[in-house]
């Protein structure tokens, strides 16, 4: 599972800033994926470990909004991710086979100095920032910024993605812990099923809030 749109709000803060790093201590593409307890959004998400093998509707995301800041060399920049819609199906197979298709659009906010732009050296305005930004996503997320060049950019960004059906490997490492592995990266997340609801959250270096909620098909 993975909150694909969060992952491209990130990417796309960082192909427009210039900027590199992020919240994700491993730069692992899976890092964004949330799966936790009998559950609503207003649960407190606790691992409680289950039974993972069968396949699940993802259709709720919790813990926004969420503010990170996605740009080490712009600590002053600061992005939160207000709304993230999921909705899509992951199956984990009894012989360790991990299929996934969940599409997502997802809402954000970045406030950013201009001067981490490149300032008006670069761009004549904010505005003029995010024109050309939209140019470079080629519809991959679409940008809107106002604010002088010389002062703070407020931008808002929008992404959509229609996932392609990804398939990948999974092992149960603890009793309320599994490693999901793509591309030769893995990560490890603890997870609650309860009932026919699941939720799972990964191991991340500062700690997420978000976590994804879904039910047994």
């Amino acid at each position: 599972m993975t909150t694909r749109a969060l992952a491209l709000l990130l990417a796309t803060t960082l192909l427009a800033c210039g900027g590199g790093g992020s919240n994700n201590n491993n730069n692992n593409p899976l890092i964004d994926m949330y799966v936790g307890n009998n559950l609503t959004c207003t649960t407190a998400f606790a691992a409680c470990g289950g039974t993972l093998t069968g396949s699940w509707k993802i259709n709720t995301l919790c813990g926004l909004p969420y503010t990170i800041a996605p740009l080490s060399s712009c600590p002053q920049a600061m992005e939160t991710v207000q709304t993230d819609t999921v909705n899509g199906t992951v199956t984990f197979g009894a012989d360790g086979t991990y299929t996934e298709q969940v599409d997502a659009t997802a809402i954000a906010n970045l406030s950013v100095p201009g001067s981490c732009l490149g300032g008006s050296a670069v761009y004549a305005t904010c505005a003029d920032f995010a024109t050309k930004t939209n140019m470079q996503m080629m519809s991959m997320a679409t940008w809107s910024c106002t604010g002088p060049i010389t002062g703070t950019c407020d931008c808002t960004l929008n992404t959509a993605t229609t996932e392609t059906p990804m398939t990948a490997t999974w092992t149960q490492i603890s009793p309320t812990s599994f490693s999901e592995t793509v591309g030769g990266k893995t990560q490890i997340f603890d997870y609650c099923v309860s009932g026919s609801t699941i939720a799972a959250m990964p191991r991340m270096t500062p700690p997420s809030p978000i976590y994804y909620i879904g039910t047994r098909l």
